[in-house]
């Protein structure tokens, strides 16, 4: 995907800004980039850095990708089944597919995960910003937060804050699947 030039990353930041009622001195507040570079930046005088845009989509509730990707995302996107991103990484693998596609200034990802038999999530414990919810749709997942040991079966579900310790493994004979929403979203 082709990125924007800096006149049009500063229109769409602007034009961001002024819909969610912000002025530049919150935004300063909110991020620590000056009011001043974001004046600049809004009217294309100067190019941001990623730390800088990074920060002010932060405090604007978006991501920095909102203002610099080519194509503007839809407000509602349909994925049909053949169309979905599909990865596979570690060893035994983890498959992860993205049910939502992106729509402006979305907070969630759903996926479909399959865990090999054997496979772990993460090498080691995990936590991060925000909140999962797993529902195991077959197989049996072990999940630990925090200390806490939880066996997921066929139509059981977790949520947790995910800024607790967490570790997922496929403790059963065959590959285990389950539908997966995280909060903020989980780029892939």
């Amino acid at each position: 995907m082709q990125a924007l030039g800096k006149a049009e990353i500063g229109e769409r930041l602007k034009r961001y800004r002024l819909e969610k009622k912000l002025t530049l001195k919150e935004i300063e507040a909110l991020s620590g980039v000056s009011a001043t570079h974001i004046s600049e930046i809004e009217r294309g005088k100067s190019s941001p850095t990623v730390g800088a845009l990074t920060r002010i989509a932060k405090a604007m509730g978006t991501e920095a990708a909102y203002f610099v990707e080519a194509e503007e995302l839809p407000q509602v996107n349909l994925l049909g089944a053949g169309s979905r991103r599909r990865y596979r990484f570690m060893e035994p693998p983890v498959s992860i597919e993205s049910l939502s596609g992106s729509v402006p200034h979305s907070r969630m990802s759903v996926m479909l995960m399959t865990w090999d038999k054997g496979a772990v999530s993460t090498g080691e414990v995990n936590r991060h910003e925000g909140e999962e919810f797993i529902l195991v749709r077959k197989g049996i997942l072990e999940v630990y937060v925090e200390e806490e040991r939880y066996i997921l079966k066929e139509g059981d579900s977790l949520h947790y804050h995910a800024s607790s310790p967490h570790r997922i493994e496929n403790i059963g004979d065959a590959a285990c699947e389950a539908l997966v929403v995280t909060v903020p979203s989980f780029k892939i």
